[in-house]
């Protein structure tokens, strides 16, 4: 075991005895990478780590309770994706990076499980405290994650035209001057939208049970290469010259993925709305 992964396991102990004398934490439990066989922790690798407690406050609105745990450097609260709910990411000494969930009792005991908790824990899960034995029953009854689904024929269409309508609203920032905004729109906004294909694309090809993770996760691992190779050339540095390439390489790639994907799906590809945004941009472009 690696002394960073050692250290990992220390908190863990020193977190458990700690949350077990605390009356309002009535369950806590592990999940992601240090909690699952599949591509498992590695050096790198953060510790995710819910709450469930009767007094949600307590720890998102206060830091004191860190101390009872080790010396940390940085702490901040951010949402996690997964409806209102609230974690605090905190640093602690030596490196170990944290992050509390902190889940109210209530929803506990109601079994309220968003679709990505369910996939979550389908890949794994570690119980540290389970006071009245609400996980327990949980993970026994634990539904199977959501079947993938390949995207209708209108999602298909509205990620086509959502990219390329920003695909032209980038440009139009470009030529007012906001290279920032610009930039952001095609490095962020449409990427998500290139990612989203990319997936379909899998999903198309290899069939719905093959493993797309979530959120671009593990990309590298279970996208097609050539994909992968394509994304070196789509992100821009911060110049003129350098978001226009960037761009064009963008509706590249993401042309070629689309239309590959509505090919195995058997759908329309939506070449007449591409064609149009295209000579939008590159008359765009080309204006002094």
């Amino acid at each position: 075991m690696s002394e960073i992964n050692k250290l990992f396991e220390q908190f863990i102990d020193r977190f458990t005895r700690w949350a077990e004398k605390q009356d309002d934490i009535r369950g806590a439990y592990i999940l992601g990478s240090r909690a699952r066989k599949e591509t498992p922790a590695d050096e790198w690798s953060d510790l995710d780590l819910p709450i469930i407690t009767s007094d949600p406050d307590k720890y998102i609105s206060d830091t004191e309770w860190l101390d009872d745990l080790g010396k940390y450097h940085l702490t901040f609260l951010e949402k996690t994706g997964i409806g209102d709910e609230i974690e605090r990411r905190v640093l602690f000494e030596g490196g170990l990076d944290v992050d509390f969930p902190v889940i109210p009792y209530d929803l506990l005991k109601n079994h309220t499980l968003s679709p990505v908790d369910i996939i979550m824990l389908n890949k794994g899960y570690r119980i540290l405290v389970d006071k009245d034995k609400e996980l327990a029953a949980i993970v026994r009854d634990l539904p199977v994650p959501p079947e993938p689904i390949h995207p209708t024929p209108d999602e298909f269409d509205n990620n086509v035209h959502d990219f390329f309508y920003h695909a032209v609203l980038a440009v139009k920032k470009f030529k007012r001057g906001e290279l920032f905004y610009a930039k952001s729109v095609c490095d962020c906004y449409m990427k998500r939208l290139l990612i989203s294909m990319i997936i379909w694309h899998a999903l198309a090809k290899h069939g719905l049970n093959y493993d797309v993770w979530h959120d671009g996760r593990f990309l590298e691992k279970w996208a097609e290469p050539e994909f992968v190779d394509g994304l070196r050339k789509v992100y821009a540095i911060y110049s003129v010259e350098d978001f226009q390439r960037a761009l064009r390489e963008t509706i590249r790639l993401f042309r070629c993925i689309a239309v590959e994907t509505a090919d195995m799906l058997g759908y329309d590809y939506p070449a007449e709305g591409d064609n149009y945004a295209v000579g939008l941009i590159e008359d765009y472009l080309n204006r002094k």
